[in-house]
């Protein structure tokens, strides 16, 4: 039934027993106005004085106790739809929770893969690292190496320092510049005494021919020791990559200039 329909039902039901109430007072008023003062002490007395009573009890306690149960059932009928409301949003609240939690936990797992990602990542490089491993390394390897290290922060920009010879009174440093080419010195005590541009398909064992022939040039005899010159550069940059803290690399922390 419709909120209108009980609506009605209760006023129909409420004009009912009004009407019964008047009733029964009509009803005493025309015993009394019929028996007039004969029957004093008989039964009219008291059926007219009943007839008031409960025709006044209809009219006044009836009325009242009927609105009084229909505004209780109201009542009830309002904290019914108040508690469905309250359990509504609880539900709602305990699927948005699972859904955030959801969200979480496949954050969570997000945060793994990028773990992941990243680990994978450094595992590439320290491949790409150990192409100086090999004397056969070519310049455009050897600049895609330093130059993913030094994209990465982890070599300066000037360059990576390695001892050249074995008397470790030489040193070498490459540096990468624009379009694939290295710039290679030779410095010995603090000045620059050999340079050249390592580019295109030439390989280490190459680029280490032309130094050493220069360095003939200048009239010096400083023979060339790959082992320290491409060992040294794969383990700068691996070394780089352990110790955060000393990032941007020069040189590894054992080598130094007498």
């Amino acid at each position: 039934m419709s909120v209108v329909g009980r609506w009605l039902h209760g006023w129909r039901l409420v004009a009912v027993v009004v009407a019964v109430g008047a009733l029964m007072l009509c009803a005493a008023l025309v015993i009394s106005l019929v028996g007039g003062d004969q029957d004093q002490g008989g039964l009219r007395p008291w059926l007219t004085a009943v007839l008031i009573n409960l025709g006044a009890a209809v009219l006044l306690i009836v009325p009242i106790e009927l609105l009084a149960t229909a505004l209780r059932r109201q009542v009830t009928a309002s904290e019914q739809r108040t508690q469905e409301q309250v359990e509504s949003v609880r539900r709602e609240s305990t699927e948005r929770i699972d859904e955030l939690t959801s969200r979480i936990e496949s954050l969570a797992g997000a945060e793994n893969h990028i773990d992941e990602v990243m680990a994978e990542e450094v595992s590439a490089d320290r491949e790409l690292y150990q192409c100086f491993l090999n004397e056969e390394v070519n310049a455009a390897d050897a600049w895609k190496a330093l130059d993913r290290a030094t994209r990465r922060g982890l070599i300066s920009p000037a360059g990576v320092k390695v001892s050249f010879d074995a008397d470790g009174k030489t040193y070498v440093t490459f540096k990468h510049i624009p379009q694939d080419r290295i710039q290679v010195f030779l410095i010995q005590g603090g000045q620059r005494i050999v340079s050249h541009i390592w580019a295109g398909s030439m390989t280490g064992k190459g680029l280490l021919a032309i130094l050493y022939r220069k360095t003939r040039n200048t009239g010096r005899d400083i023979r060339p020791e790959p082992k320290m010159i491409w060992g040294g550069l794969a383990r700068t940059l691996i070394y780089a990559e352990e110790h955060e803290e000393e990032r941007p690399v020069t040189e590894l922390p054992a080598l130094g200039e007498d």
